[in-house]
Protein backbone atom coordinates (compact mmCIF):
# COMPACT_ATOMS: atom_id res chain seq x y z
CA UNK A 1 0.00 0.00 0.00
CA UNK A 2 1.35 3.41 -0.88
CA UNK A 3 1.30 5.78 2.07
CA UNK A 4 1.88 9.54 2.00
CA UNK A 5 2.94 10.39 5.58
CA UNK A 6 2.89 14.17 5.08
CA UNK A 7 -0.86 14.11 4.57
CA UNK A 8 -1.68 13.41 8.21
CA UNK A 9 -5.29 14.22 9.11
CA UNK A 10 -7.60 13.64 12.03
CA UNK A 11 -10.82 11.70 11.83
CA UNK A 12 -12.09 13.27 15.08
CA UNK A 13 -10.37 16.67 15.53
CA UNK A 14 -12.34 17.40 18.71
CA UNK A 15 -10.33 14.72 20.46
CA UNK A 16 -7.35 17.07 20.44
CA UNK A 17 -9.02 19.03 23.24
CA UNK A 18 -7.99 16.23 25.57
CA UNK A 19 -4.46 17.59 25.23
CA UNK A 20 -5.42 20.40 27.59
CA UNK A 21 -5.17 17.78 30.31
CA UNK A 22 -1.38 17.98 29.89
CA UNK A 23 -1.41 21.59 31.16
CA UNK A 24 -3.52 20.63 34.15
CA UNK A 25 -1.23 17.70 34.93
CA UNK A 26 1.91 19.84 34.81
CA UNK A 27 0.31 22.47 37.05
CA UNK A 28 -0.71 19.89 39.63
CA UNK A 29 2.69 18.16 39.65
CA UNK A 30 4.80 21.35 39.74
CA UNK A 31 7.17 21.87 42.67
CA UNK A 32 8.57 24.90 44.40
CA UNK A 33 12.42 24.99 44.79
CA UNK A 34 14.44 27.27 47.07
CA UNK A 35 16.62 29.73 45.19
CA UNK A 36 20.01 30.95 46.46
CA UNK A 37 20.38 34.75 46.82
CA UNK A 38 23.83 36.29 47.26
CA UNK A 39 24.07 39.32 49.65
CA UNK A 40 26.52 41.80 48.15
CA UNK A 41 29.37 43.17 50.39
CA UNK A 42 28.70 40.83 53.28
CA UNK A 43 31.28 38.09 52.92
CA UNK A 44 30.22 36.00 55.87
CA UNK A 45 26.69 35.90 54.56
CA UNK A 46 27.58 35.20 50.92
CA UNK A 47 25.96 31.78 50.99
CA UNK A 48 22.89 32.82 52.95
CA UNK A 49 19.53 31.47 51.69
CA UNK A 50 16.06 32.84 52.01
CA UNK A 51 13.12 30.47 52.07
CA UNK A 52 10.71 33.16 51.01
CA UNK A 53 12.04 33.34 47.43
CA UNK A 54 11.08 30.30 45.32
CA UNK A 55 10.68 29.45 41.61
CA UNK A 56 8.72 26.73 39.79
CA UNK A 57 10.35 23.63 38.31
CA UNK A 58 8.83 20.56 36.65
CA UNK A 59 10.07 17.13 37.64
CA UNK A 60 10.27 14.15 35.18
CA UNK A 61 6.84 12.92 36.29
CA UNK A 62 5.30 16.17 35.09
CA UNK A 63 6.83 15.90 31.63
CA UNK A 64 6.06 12.19 31.28
CA UNK A 65 2.45 12.70 32.35
CA UNK A 66 2.07 15.60 29.92
CA UNK A 67 3.32 13.37 27.10
CA UNK A 68 0.81 10.75 28.17
CA UNK A 69 -2.05 13.26 27.87
CA UNK A 70 -0.78 14.42 24.46
CA UNK A 71 -0.76 10.88 23.11
CA UNK A 72 -4.19 10.26 24.66
CA UNK A 73 -5.48 13.28 22.76
CA UNK A 74 -3.99 11.88 19.55
CA UNK A 75 -5.64 8.53 20.21
CA UNK A 76 -9.04 10.20 20.64
CA UNK A 77 -8.60 12.33 17.52
CA UNK A 78 -7.70 9.28 15.39
CA UNK A 79 -4.76 10.54 13.30
CA UNK A 80 -4.75 9.12 9.77
CA UNK A 81 -1.85 8.61 7.42
CA UNK A 82 -3.65 9.07 4.15
CA UNK A 83 -3.36 6.33 1.53
CA UNK A 84 -3.14 7.06 -2.19
CA UNK A 85 -4.05 3.50 -3.22
CA UNK A 86 -7.07 3.05 -5.49
CA UNK A 87 -9.10 -0.05 -6.27
CA UNK A 88 -11.62 -0.36 -9.13
CA UNK A 89 -14.51 -2.82 -8.95
CA UNK A 90 -15.48 -3.68 -12.54
CA UNK A 91 -19.02 -5.01 -12.87
CA UNK A 92 -18.85 -7.87 -15.38
CA UNK A 93 -22.44 -9.09 -15.00
CA UNK A 94 -24.50 -9.83 -18.14
CA UNK A 95 -26.02 -6.33 -18.24
CA UNK A 96 -22.61 -4.64 -18.52
CA UNK A 97 -20.98 -4.71 -21.91
CA UNK A 98 -18.54 -1.76 -21.86
CA UNK A 99 -14.80 -2.31 -21.47
CA UNK A 100 -12.28 -0.37 -19.40
CA UNK A 101 -11.49 1.71 -22.49
CA UNK A 102 -14.79 3.49 -21.82
CA UNK A 103 -13.11 5.09 -18.79
CA UNK A 104 -10.78 7.13 -20.99
CA UNK A 105 -11.06 10.80 -20.14
CA UNK A 106 -12.30 10.14 -16.61
CA UNK A 107 -10.39 10.15 -13.35
CA UNK A 108 -10.16 6.38 -13.69
CA UNK A 109 -8.50 6.17 -17.08
CA UNK A 110 -6.93 2.70 -17.54
CA UNK A 111 -3.31 3.75 -16.95
CA UNK A 112 -2.26 0.98 -14.58
CA UNK A 113 -2.26 3.24 -11.51
CA UNK A 114 -4.89 1.19 -9.66
CA UNK A 115 -5.92 -2.39 -9.03
CA UNK A 116 -8.85 -3.83 -10.99
CA UNK A 117 -11.12 -6.46 -9.43
CA UNK A 118 -13.78 -8.05 -11.65
CA UNK A 119 -17.10 -8.84 -9.99
CA UNK A 120 -20.36 -10.40 -11.15
CA UNK A 121 -18.66 -12.78 -13.60
CA UNK A 122 -20.81 -15.73 -14.57
CA UNK A 123 -23.72 -14.63 -12.38
CA UNK A 124 -27.21 -14.70 -13.87
CA UNK A 125 -28.39 -12.03 -11.46
CA UNK A 126 -26.20 -9.22 -10.16
CA UNK A 127 -28.41 -6.31 -9.15
CA UNK A 128 -28.32 -3.44 -6.68
CA UNK A 129 -28.40 -5.68 -3.61
CA UNK A 130 -25.58 -7.97 -4.75
CA UNK A 131 -23.45 -5.05 -5.93
CA UNK A 132 -24.03 -3.06 -2.72
CA UNK A 133 -23.00 -6.03 -0.58
CA UNK A 134 -19.79 -6.45 -2.58
CA UNK A 135 -18.96 -2.74 -2.39
CA UNK A 136 -19.44 -2.67 1.39
CA UNK A 137 -17.17 -5.69 1.83
CA UNK A 138 -14.42 -4.08 -0.28
CA UNK A 139 -14.23 -0.75 1.54
CA UNK A 140 -10.88 -0.25 3.24
CA UNK A 141 -7.81 1.95 3.37
CA UNK A 142 -8.13 3.02 -0.25
CA UNK A 143 -10.37 4.90 -2.64
CA UNK A 144 -12.88 2.49 -4.12
CA UNK A 145 -14.17 3.03 -7.66
CA UNK A 146 -17.25 1.17 -8.91
CA UNK A 147 -17.54 0.81 -12.71
CA UNK A 148 -21.07 -0.44 -13.32
CA UNK A 149 -24.34 0.12 -15.12
CA UNK A 150 -26.28 0.27 -11.83
CA UNK A 151 -27.39 3.74 -10.80
CA UNK A 152 -25.33 5.59 -8.19
CA UNK A 153 -26.91 5.29 -4.72
CA UNK A 154 -27.81 8.41 -2.80
CA UNK A 155 -25.96 9.18 0.42
CA UNK A 156 -22.86 7.43 -0.92
CA UNK A 157 -19.77 7.38 1.35
CA UNK A 158 -16.96 9.71 0.32
CA UNK A 159 -14.47 6.89 -0.06
CA UNK A 160 -16.59 5.27 -2.82
CA UNK A 161 -16.60 6.78 -6.31
CA UNK A 162 -19.43 5.61 -8.59
CA UNK A 163 -18.60 5.48 -12.30
CA UNK A 164 -21.79 4.89 -14.26
CA UNK A 165 -21.75 7.85 -16.62
CA UNK A 166 -20.52 5.85 -19.65
CA UNK A 167 -23.69 3.76 -19.36
CA UNK A 168 -25.98 6.71 -18.65
CA UNK A 169 -24.72 8.38 -21.85
CA UNK A 170 -25.92 5.53 -24.09
CA UNK A 171 -29.14 4.45 -22.38
CA UNK A 172 -32.62 5.89 -22.83
CA UNK A 173 -34.63 3.55 -20.59
CA UNK A 174 -36.35 1.84 -23.54
CA UNK A 175 -35.94 -1.91 -23.46
CA UNK A 176 -37.73 -5.12 -24.42
CA UNK A 177 -36.44 -8.49 -23.41
CA UNK A 178 -37.21 -12.20 -23.50
CA UNK A 179 -36.71 -13.55 -20.00
CA UNK A 180 -37.26 -17.27 -20.54
CA UNK A 181 -38.66 -19.93 -22.86
CA UNK A 182 -39.72 -23.46 -21.99
CA UNK A 183 -41.58 -26.25 -23.79
CA UNK A 184 -44.98 -27.65 -22.86
CA UNK A 185 -47.49 -29.97 -24.45
CA UNK A 186 -48.53 -27.30 -27.00
CA UNK A 187 -45.03 -26.20 -28.01
CA UNK A 188 -43.06 -23.35 -26.49
CA UNK A 189 -44.03 -20.70 -23.99
CA UNK A 190 -42.15 -17.39 -23.93
CA UNK A 191 -41.97 -14.93 -21.04
CA UNK A 192 -41.33 -11.39 -22.30
CA UNK A 193 -41.38 -7.89 -20.82
CA UNK A 194 -40.99 -4.29 -22.00
CA UNK A 195 -39.95 -1.02 -20.36
CA UNK A 196 -40.19 2.58 -21.49
CA UNK A 197 -41.79 3.95 -24.64
CA UNK A 198 -41.61 0.86 -26.83
CA UNK A 199 -45.08 1.13 -28.32
CA UNK A 200 -46.76 -2.06 -29.48
CA UNK A 201 -44.45 -5.04 -29.84
CA UNK A 202 -44.44 -8.09 -32.04
CA UNK A 203 -42.58 -11.38 -31.76
CA UNK A 204 -40.60 -12.77 -34.66
CA UNK A 205 -39.75 -16.46 -35.08
CA UNK A 206 -37.05 -17.44 -37.53
CA UNK A 207 -34.60 -20.30 -38.15
CA UNK A 208 -31.15 -19.79 -36.70
CA UNK A 209 -29.13 -21.01 -39.69
CA UNK A 210 -27.69 -18.46 -42.11
CA UNK A 211 -27.40 -21.05 -44.87
CA UNK A 212 -30.20 -20.32 -47.35
CA UNK A 213 -30.27 -23.95 -48.53
CA UNK A 214 -30.99 -25.09 -44.97
CA UNK A 215 -33.90 -22.71 -44.44
CA UNK A 216 -35.55 -23.13 -47.81
CA UNK A 217 -39.26 -23.60 -47.32
CA UNK A 218 -39.10 -22.21 -43.78
CA UNK A 219 -40.93 -18.99 -43.01
CA UNK A 220 -40.12 -16.11 -40.73
CA UNK A 221 -43.25 -15.65 -38.63
CA UNK A 222 -44.41 -12.53 -36.81
CA UNK A 223 -47.44 -11.90 -34.64
CA UNK A 224 -48.41 -8.95 -32.43
CA UNK A 225 -48.25 -8.77 -28.64
CA UNK A 226 -50.46 -6.84 -26.27
CA UNK A 227 -49.42 -5.01 -23.11
CA UNK A 228 -45.97 -4.65 -21.57
CA UNK A 229 -45.49 -8.17 -20.19
CA UNK A 230 -46.84 -11.62 -20.81
CA UNK A 231 -46.34 -15.33 -21.35
CA UNK A 232 -47.15 -16.27 -24.94
CA UNK A 233 -47.64 -19.63 -26.66
CA UNK A 234 -45.70 -19.64 -29.91
CA UNK A 235 -46.20 -23.27 -30.99
CA UNK A 236 -43.76 -26.09 -31.58
CA UNK A 237 -40.35 -25.32 -33.09
CA UNK A 238 -36.98 -27.02 -33.23
CA UNK A 239 -33.91 -25.96 -31.33
CA UNK A 240 -32.49 -24.12 -34.34
CA UNK A 241 -34.94 -21.27 -33.85
CA UNK A 242 -34.46 -17.68 -32.70
CA UNK A 243 -37.29 -15.62 -31.26
CA UNK A 244 -37.01 -11.84 -31.24
CA UNK A 245 -39.07 -8.96 -29.88
CA UNK A 246 -39.51 -6.06 -32.31
CA UNK A 247 -41.24 -2.71 -32.05
CA UNK A 248 -43.94 -1.99 -34.59
CA UNK A 249 -42.52 1.50 -34.88
CA UNK A 250 -39.17 1.14 -36.70
CA UNK A 251 -37.96 4.39 -35.12
CA UNK A 252 -37.91 2.76 -31.67
CA UNK A 253 -34.58 1.34 -30.60
CA UNK A 254 -33.81 -0.69 -27.52
CA UNK A 255 -30.94 0.10 -25.17
CA UNK A 256 -29.63 -3.44 -25.50
CA UNK A 257 -31.12 -5.33 -28.46
CA UNK A 258 -29.31 -8.50 -27.38
CA UNK A 259 -31.90 -9.00 -24.62
CA UNK A 260 -34.70 -8.93 -27.19
CA UNK A 261 -33.53 -12.17 -28.87
CA UNK A 262 -33.31 -15.70 -27.53
CA UNK A 263 -32.26 -18.97 -29.13
CA UNK A 264 -34.32 -22.06 -28.36
CA UNK A 265 -31.23 -24.22 -28.77
CA UNK A 266 -30.20 -26.17 -25.66
CA UNK A 267 -26.99 -25.19 -23.90
CA UNK A 268 -26.02 -28.70 -22.81
CA UNK A 269 -26.65 -32.41 -23.00
CA UNK A 270 -27.21 -35.51 -20.87
CA UNK A 271 -24.75 -38.40 -21.01
CA UNK A 272 -25.95 -41.89 -20.05
CA UNK A 273 -23.04 -44.07 -18.98
CA UNK A 274 -23.92 -47.78 -18.91
CA UNK A 275 -26.86 -49.89 -19.98
CA UNK A 276 -30.15 -48.02 -19.50
CA UNK A 277 -33.59 -49.11 -20.62
CA UNK A 278 -35.40 -47.24 -23.44
CA UNK A 279 -37.99 -46.22 -20.85
CA UNK A 280 -35.29 -44.47 -18.81
CA UNK A 281 -34.11 -42.53 -21.85
CA UNK A 282 -37.68 -41.48 -22.70
CA UNK A 283 -38.24 -40.31 -19.10
CA UNK A 284 -35.12 -38.13 -19.26
CA UNK A 285 -36.22 -36.72 -22.61
CA UNK A 286 -39.67 -35.91 -21.22
CA UNK A 287 -38.17 -34.07 -18.26
CA UNK A 288 -35.65 -32.18 -20.45
CA UNK A 289 -37.39 -31.68 -23.81
CA UNK A 290 -35.05 -30.71 -26.60
CA UNK A 291 -31.89 -31.48 -24.63
CA UNK A 292 -29.78 -34.02 -26.57
CA UNK A 293 -29.05 -37.37 -24.90
CA UNK A 294 -25.90 -39.33 -25.65
CA UNK A 295 -25.17 -42.89 -24.56
CA UNK A 296 -21.73 -44.24 -23.62
CA UNK A 297 -20.59 -47.71 -22.64
CA UNK A 298 -18.35 -46.53 -19.80
CA UNK A 299 -18.34 -43.69 -17.30
CA UNK A 300 -14.84 -42.65 -18.40
CA UNK A 301 -16.07 -41.98 -21.93
CA UNK A 302 -18.99 -39.92 -20.65
CA UNK A 303 -16.72 -37.85 -18.38
CA UNK A 304 -14.36 -37.25 -21.29
CA UNK A 305 -17.26 -35.95 -23.38
CA UNK A 306 -18.34 -33.74 -20.51
CA UNK A 307 -14.88 -32.21 -20.18
CA UNK A 308 -14.62 -31.59 -23.92
CA UNK A 309 -17.98 -29.80 -23.92
CA UNK A 310 -17.01 -27.66 -20.93
CA UNK A 311 -14.09 -26.26 -22.93
CA UNK A 312 -16.59 -24.97 -25.50
CA UNK A 313 -19.10 -23.66 -22.93
CA UNK A 314 -21.42 -26.58 -23.65
CA UNK A 315 -22.51 -28.05 -20.34
CA UNK A 316 -23.32 -31.72 -19.78
CA UNK A 317 -24.70 -33.87 -17.00
CA UNK A 318 -23.64 -37.48 -16.55
CA UNK A 319 -25.89 -40.29 -15.30
CA UNK A 320 -24.18 -43.56 -14.44
CA UNK A 321 -25.52 -46.98 -13.53
CA UNK A 322 -23.77 -49.54 -11.37
CA UNK A 323 -20.95 -49.09 -8.84
CA UNK A 324 -18.08 -46.62 -9.00
CA UNK A 325 -20.15 -43.68 -10.21
CA UNK A 326 -18.79 -41.08 -7.80
CA UNK A 327 -17.73 -38.80 -10.67
CA UNK A 328 -21.23 -38.76 -12.20
CA UNK A 329 -23.82 -36.04 -11.54
CA UNK A 330 -26.37 -38.77 -10.75
CA UNK A 331 -25.25 -42.28 -9.91
CA UNK A 332 -27.78 -45.11 -9.54
CA UNK A 333 -27.12 -48.76 -8.82
CA UNK A 334 -29.97 -50.15 -10.92
CA UNK A 335 -32.36 -48.84 -13.56
CA UNK A 336 -35.53 -47.76 -11.65
CA UNK A 337 -37.71 -49.09 -14.49
CA UNK A 338 -36.48 -52.60 -13.71
CA UNK A 339 -37.33 -52.47 -9.98
CA UNK A 340 -40.27 -50.08 -9.59
CA UNK A 341 -43.66 -49.36 -11.08
CA UNK A 342 -43.42 -47.32 -14.27
CA UNK A 343 -45.11 -44.24 -12.78
CA UNK A 344 -42.86 -44.29 -9.72
CA UNK A 345 -39.79 -44.64 -11.91
CA UNK A 346 -40.87 -41.70 -14.08
CA UNK A 347 -41.35 -39.52 -10.99
CA UNK A 348 -37.91 -40.51 -9.66
CA UNK A 349 -36.20 -39.63 -12.94
CA UNK A 350 -38.11 -36.39 -13.30
CA UNK A 351 -37.24 -35.20 -9.78
CA UNK A 352 -33.57 -35.96 -10.35
CA UNK A 353 -33.01 -34.34 -13.76
CA UNK A 354 -35.59 -31.54 -14.01
CA UNK A 355 -33.40 -29.09 -11.97
CA UNK A 356 -30.80 -29.41 -14.75
CA UNK A 357 -33.09 -27.54 -17.14
CA UNK A 358 -31.84 -24.11 -16.00
CA UNK A 359 -28.31 -25.02 -17.13
CA UNK A 360 -29.03 -27.32 -20.08
CA UNK A 361 -32.09 -25.67 -21.64
CA UNK A 362 -32.32 -22.30 -23.41
CA UNK A 363 -30.90 -19.34 -21.56
CA UNK A 364 -32.94 -18.00 -18.66
CA UNK A 365 -32.45 -14.32 -17.81
CA UNK A 366 -32.97 -12.30 -14.68
CA UNK A 367 -35.29 -9.33 -14.92
CA UNK A 368 -32.71 -7.42 -12.85
CA UNK A 369 -30.21 -7.73 -15.70
CA UNK A 370 -32.61 -7.10 -18.58
CA UNK A 371 -34.46 -4.12 -17.10
CA UNK A 372 -33.01 -0.64 -17.72
CA UNK A 373 -31.64 0.96 -14.58
CA UNK A 374 -33.94 3.85 -13.80
CA UNK A 375 -35.00 3.62 -10.17
CA UNK A 376 -33.06 5.57 -7.57
CA UNK A 377 -31.42 3.48 -4.86
CA UNK A 378 -30.02 4.52 -1.50
CA UNK A 379 -27.01 3.36 0.46
CA UNK A 380 -28.26 0.65 2.87
CA UNK A 381 -29.46 2.03 6.17
CA UNK A 382 -27.97 -0.91 8.05
CA UNK A 383 -24.52 0.23 6.94
CA UNK A 384 -24.56 4.04 7.19
CA UNK A 385 -21.86 5.90 5.27
CA UNK A 386 -18.82 6.89 7.26
CA UNK A 387 -17.25 10.05 5.92
CA UNK A 388 -13.78 9.21 7.18
CA UNK A 389 -10.40 9.86 5.68
CA UNK A 390 -8.75 6.95 3.92
CA UNK A 391 -5.51 5.53 5.22
CA UNK A 392 -3.92 3.87 8.20
CA UNK A 393 -5.33 4.95 11.56
CA UNK A 394 -2.73 5.56 14.27
CA UNK A 395 -5.26 5.75 17.11
CA UNK A 396 -4.25 2.47 18.76
CA UNK A 397 -0.53 3.24 18.52
CA UNK A 398 -1.00 6.71 20.00
CA UNK A 399 -3.14 5.32 22.81
CA UNK A 400 -0.54 2.68 23.67
CA UNK A 401 2.25 5.26 23.81
CA UNK A 402 0.11 7.48 25.99
CA UNK A 403 -0.47 4.63 28.42
CA UNK A 404 3.29 3.90 28.60
CA UNK A 405 4.11 7.54 29.33
CA UNK A 406 1.38 7.80 31.95
CA UNK A 407 2.56 4.66 33.78
CA UNK A 408 6.12 6.01 33.72
CA UNK A 409 4.86 9.33 35.14
CA UNK A 410 3.11 7.54 38.02
CA UNK A 411 6.28 5.56 38.74
CA UNK A 412 8.43 8.71 38.95
CA UNK A 413 5.75 10.43 41.00
CA UNK A 414 5.79 7.50 43.44
CA UNK A 415 9.56 7.82 43.72
CA UNK A 416 9.19 11.50 44.54
CA UNK A 417 10.49 12.69 41.25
Amino acid sequence: MKIVPELALFENPWGLLAGLGALAWMWLTRRGATRTWGVGGLGPFAAANTDSATFLRFPPSAWLGACGFVFAALALSQPILKSSERVLLWDRSPSCELSLSSLAGTGWAPDGSYRVIEIGNGKRRFGDWELGRKVRSMRGDWTLGVFTDRREPTNLPKDVQWIDKPYRDIRTGTQAGILAAWPNSNGWKVHWKAWGKTGQLKIQIEPASTNTSEISGKRVLQFPLEGVEGVSDIGAYGGETIITLLANNPAVSFDRPIWASLSLAPRGSVCLAGSFSPEFRRAVQAALPGVPIYEFETLAEAIRWQEMGAQEAFDSRVVSIGTGGEAADWAIEVDPFSTEEELDAVVQVSQAVTPWWTELGPESRSVVEVAPVSEEVSWPGSDPPKDNFLGVSLGWEAGLLGLVFYIAALFFLYRGR
